[in-house]
């Protein structure tokens, strides 16, 4: 059961995880423009448990994925008993944005101590690809690939300080039905990581 509630959407003029602009550019003698919003980069960790041979994900609330189920119309006004919460949680891999001076893969590894409890040494961290969106929302994802076990787990994860995060394993066979399940919404870098897991590790 979640305990997620008070659920209100408000229009956003500033924030400190993004900034928008506008482009105005010449394109075949055509003058043309373009809107973007700059976001703070971020990592993500694929994270395989060799000792339990299952793969380690961290499931929590997504006020945007929330926001995504329910109608425009119906965003002044939540009814969370028609549109309860648990619509907004989301399956994941361990990630962390980079805001900290120091090497992404630094940042990887305390996003892994902090959400999952596993104690990675930074050599064991595989940079797998940097994925970059370039729509209107930009910002790069650091994918990285890790095998832990179990005498590795020196926490229970569940994320610092406001974070609320479940740790989830899954078996190869869960996992593998997740990525082929066109109806599950997944952000763009859980789906490729996936795939790149078991076209690559299996």
């Amino acid at each position: 059961m979640s305990n997620v509630s008070k659920i209100r959407i408000s229009d956003l003029k500033k924030s400190t995880f993004f900034s928008s602009f506008e482009i105005k550019y010449t394109e075949d003698n055509k003058k043309k423009k373009w809107h973007f919003v700059q976001f703070i980069d971020n990592v993500a960790v694929i994270i395989f448990n060799t000792t339990r041979k299952k793969l380690v994900f961290v499931k929590q609330f997504r006020p945007t994925l929330y926001a995504q189920n329910i109608p425009r119309n119906e965003w002044r006004h939540i009814d969370v008993k028609k549109h309860p919460p648990e619509i907004g949680f989301s399956l994941e891999f361990c990630a962390g944005i980079v805001d900290k001076k120091m090497p992404v893969e630094q940042i990887a590894k305390f996003e892994v101590l902090e959400e999952t409890g596993y104690d990675v040494p930074v050599e064991r961290l595989q940079k797998v690809k940097v994925l970059r969106s370039t729509g209107t929302a930009v910002y790069d994802v650091h994918l990285f690939y890790v095998e832990v076990d179990d005498s590795m787990r020196v926490g229970k994860g569940t994320g610092i300080e406001d974070e609320s995060i479940n740790v989830v394993e899954l078996s190869l066979t869960e996992a593998e039905s997740i990525m082929n399940n066109d109806s599950a919404i997944h952000h763009f870098a859980f789906i490729f990581g996936l795939m790149w897991f078991f076209g690559n590790k299996l």
